[in-house]
């Protein structure tokens, strides 16, 4: 006897699952058409829906000093404020959007910017309008250390010219000291009785032209440093390398097919949701006709 009673669930389960493929064969049909209007009207959607293009691009940040005009981050947070980056869940109303700003993992000073458009003009142009409004907000930085450079330089050259011009009077004194060891020289050979005078004199002369030599050699290693270090250096930051506004790390990348509509999810998706809705109906019509029977039958 209770054997018997432990079968008969699993009776009462197969007898249930027997009507349940049975009840769904016989509104097969139901299924199919159901199915396949919401598959038609999936495709019909995906068909006539506006194609979405998606431009990349990764920004590298400009540096002056040695250091990045804005810490990524920041600059991330910026971009995201300034073109609604949070809000734009899709085009809307926009030709074209910001859809996402990135910093890469592995170089802290690049930003990946993405953004789509009804074209692949749109969604281009508008990554120039990222990287136009970033240049401009920090180009001051650009052009204020350019011009501290540029004033640094313009200060050696003044040194340059005063460093020369003291060689040149130094050079002249020199000259006049060679000039009055000759006289003395000359003097020398025509009166022998203040040999030791002359000798004092000349030798008072060779040291002042000692001194200046030493003073023009010490000014000539200054410009040299000024010239082969100092100034080439002023010159080598104020290039590209050192001091530039951001820019576009190799070019920007324009997808040739559109991103949005999947077309192919969307149908996949319809399909399953049709199958799923259309058995439900099924289902629902059953219960439905079960509920009118069990009422008429009372």
């Amino acid at each position: 006897m209770d054997d018997n009673n432990k079968n008969t669930p699993v009776y009462e389960d197969e007898i249930d699952l027997r009507e349940l493929f049975l009840t769904i064969w016989q509104n097969k049909f139901l299924i199919m058409l159901v199915t396949a209007l919401i598959v038609i009207l999936a495709s019909l959607y995906a068909y006539y829906k506006e194609p979405v293009y998606e431009s990349k691009a990764a920004f590298e940040i400009g540096i002056v000093n040695k250091e990045v005009l804005v810490e990524p981050n920041i600059l991330k947070k910026e971009i995201e404020v300034v073109f609604d980056v949070e809000e734009n869940n899709g085009l809307g109303e926009n030709k074209a959007i910001v859809h996402n700003v990135e910093i890469t993992d592995k170089i802290d000073n690049i930003l990946t910017v993405t953004t789509r458009g009804l074209s692949k003009a749109d969604a281009k142009q508008m990554l120039e309008n990222v990287l136009k409004y970033v240049k401009t907000k920090y180009k001051y930085k650009v052009t204020d250390h350019i011009e501290i450079l540029q004033e640094r330089a313009k200060q050696m050259k003044k040194e340059l010219s005063s460093i020369n011009s003291r060689i040149d009077t130094y050079s002249g004194k020199i000259k006049k000291y060679e000039h009055n060891i000759k006289i003395i020289n000359e003097k020398r050979v025509n009166n022998k009785a203040q040999e030791t005078l002359f000798a004092l004199e000349e030798l008072n002369n060779q040291r002042l032209i000692q001194s200046l030599q030493d003073k023009i050699e010490a000014l000539q290693l200054q410009e040299q440093k000024i010239m082969n270090i100092d100034l080439k250096e002023v010159k080598l930051e104020m290039t590209e390398p050192y001091t530039r506004n951001t820019r576009v790390l190799g070019s920007i990348e324009v997808k040739e097919n559109p991103v949005a509509p999947n077309k192919k999810l969307i149908i996949v998706v319809a399909f399953v949701t049709g199958i799923i809705l259309s058995v439900f109906l099924v289902f629902f019509k059953e219960f439905i006709k079960g509920f009118k029977n069990y009422a008429k039958n009372k």
